[in-house]
């Protein structure tokens, strides 16, 4: 609350400058700071996540990355049920940990399989060779103003991708029309999408 504001305007005032990584966040500390303030989006290295034809043989989507109570694990659980319901031949490989990873170790979705962390070399081999890249993050002001670097990352390897919530990264992947972006509650509409992209893969 309070203190934390505080805390914040303290650290900003003592700064030589501050580097905001969305515009979303750039527009909070303008807020609150009046020095010198620089937008620097993040990226991908280009020498590791790069584009592979040699894709998985069943469709394949993946999601990496910290597993914690921001991001959508119920909805990815959710989707998996749906996709599994919908008798497709469809994986979900999730790389990563955190504090709600104790979900996907307890989840029994067939079309789901949990890989646990892996080192940064080895998620750029395992997400090239998947068909859709998945960055799904509940609702909420943080993750509207997010643009979680897995998504430069999923560019990177040229996956097609799906955002939840609405929000700033979902905004620049449609304008890009490399991927759509979704409500948290909008699974079904994600399985339609999904459905067209195996079509089309």
């Amino acid at each position: 609350g309070r203190l934390l504001s505080w805390i914040e305007r303290c650290i900003y005032k003592k700064s030589l400058f501050v580097v905001a990584a969305t515009e979303g966040l750039y527009n909070n500390i303008k807020e609150v700071y009046s020095g010198e303030l620089y937008l620097l989006r993040n990226g991908f290295s280009e020498s590791m996540f790069k584009y592979d034809p040699d894709k998985y043989d069943a469709f394949t989507l993946v999601l990496h990355g910290n597993l914690s109570s921001f991001q959508g694990i119920d909805i990815i659980i959710e989707l998996g049920r749906l996709l599994e319901a919908h008798d497709h031949r469809v994986q979900i490989l999730i790389i990563g940990k955190g504090s709600d990873d104790y979900k996907l170790r307890a989840c029994t979705v067939k079309t789901i399989k949990y890989l646990g962390p892996k080192p940064h070399h080895e998620i750029a081999s395992i997400i090239q060779k998947a068909h859709v890249g998945l960055s799904l993050r509940r609702a909420g002001k943080i993750s509207e103003d997010a643009f979680p670097v897995r998504a430069y990352e999923y560019i990177g390897v040229c996956l097609p991708i799906l955002v939840t919530p609405i929000s700033e990264a979902g905004k620049h992947i449609e304008n890009l029309k490399i991927g759509y972006q979704f409500e948290p509650e909008q699974v079904n509409e994600m399985v339609r999408v999904i459905e067209e992209l195996m079509v089309n893969s």
